[in-house]
């Protein structure tokens, strides 16, 4: 037996390999859970914008049915003489545009269909393709948003990333440890046991000056015997053997790599707190801007719709023009779109909350034992 009293002590290379092995199985799996949040924040990013597209069809197609209902009122009102045949060519006009605004739409649901059908199948010959997505969530419920310092300390307790850097520090300090064992004098401190087993046939007594007397009884026989007589003459060695490299550079630039190492470690430590504070920060006041356009849009919208059917009452009462309607549901139109955009924001903006202070895997109810069970064989 051999045991070290100096050099690999206390760290050995098989010692620093198995804590090694344990460390990697947890940044393996902090790692897994950190690409799995993204990935939850980016389907959901397409889904919300998949349900903004869809409402923007909608728009679309009312926008397209109120021209086409003022395209026929003014066909009529110019077939009676009422209005100039040129409104009914402006009107139509108006029809044709809004005919391309809901191709368009369409076309953008189409394309994000796509984009979130890639996110979740791995399958190209899965049904899934060739299905018609309509999203059946509301949307997602106004949270009651929590400190600055109380979203910080959620991601500094939550967040994967954290596993991560740690287990990167633990791996730095096992290699400190290991270097400085092997920056020592080798001192090895060596045991040995030996057990021996002896047995033969006796000569005859010699005589003289051999002495007449015969072999004890025991050491008498052959291989069975001998077996049997092992551990009857023991040998013990017991020594301490010392050797030092000159200079022991090697171990030395161990020592001073694994230092650079630790240094690295804690620079990562550092950048990745600095990067949750920047984007705790950038989230929470994101959310609080789409928040405020959310209302900002939306009275505009009210605002637009009834200066709309104003309009419209006043063009069939005579006191207002083509022209006119036409640009109040224009107005109208634009509006609803920047509410519908700033709803889509805030979507997104409570997505990233979530993301950032590390509740997305929770609130998805994803865990390290579910995460897969879900997915195509």
């Amino acid at each position: 037996m051999t045991q070290p009293l100096l050099k690999n002590a206390g760290m050995s290379a098989a010692r620093q390999q198995l804590e090694l092995a344990k460390i990697n199985h947890d940044a393996s799996t902090a790692a897994t859970l950190a690409s799995v949040s993204t990935a939850i924040s980016t389907v959901e990013d397409v889904y919300w914008s998949l349900v903004a597209a869809w409402r923007n069809v909608a728009i679309q197609e009312d926008a397209l049915h109120q021209a086409v209902l003022q395209q026929a009122s003014n066909v009529r009102l110019a077939q009676h003489g009422a209005a100039a045949p040129i409104d009914a060519v402006e009107s139509s006009s108006q029809v044709a545009i809004y005919q391309d605004n809901v191709f368009s739409a369409l076309q953008t649901v189409s394309e994000l269909q796509n984009q979130l059908k890639a996110l979740v199948v791995d399958d190209p010959a899965d049904p899934i393709w060739r299905a018609n997505l309509m999203p059946t969530s509301p949307v997602l419920q106004i949270p009651s948003v929590p400190s600055l310092d109380a979203l910080l300390a959620s991601a500094m307790k939550n967040r994967p990333e954290i596993e991560q850097v740690a287990a990167g520090r633990q791996a730095a300090n096992v290699g400190l440890a290991y270097a400085k064992s092997q920056a020592l004098p080798q001192v090895d401190l060596q045991l040995s046991y030996q057990g021996n087993g002896f047995a033969g046939n006796a000569l005859p007594p010699l005589g003289g000056a051999f002495g007449n007397q015969a072999p004890p009884a025991y050491l008498g026989g052959v291989y069975g015997q001998a077996y049997g007589n092992i551990g009857r003459f023991p040998t013990y060695n017991a020594g301490v053997v010392i050797s030092e490299p000159i200079g022991n550079n090697t171990g030395r630039a161990l020592v001073a790599s694994a230092k650079e190492q630790q240094r690295i470690a804690k620079l990562q430590t550092a950048g990745l707190d600095e990067r949750i504070v920047f984007e705790v920060r950038n989230a929470l006041q994101g959310y609080q801007a789409s928040l405020s356009r959310l209302y900002a849009a939306r009275a505009a919208r009210e605002a637009a719709q009834a200066v709309y059917a104003s309009e419209q009452r006043k063009f069939r009462n005579g006191a207002s023009t083509t022209f006119l309607v036409t640009q109040r549901q224009v107005e109208l139109v634009q509006n609803e779109g920047r509410e519908l955009q700033a709803q889509t924001d805030l979507n997104k903006a409570i997505v990233e909350l979530q993301r950032v202070d590390g509740s997305i895997l929770s609130e998805n109810n994803v865990t390290l034992q579910t995460l897969g069970t879900g997915a195509n064989p």
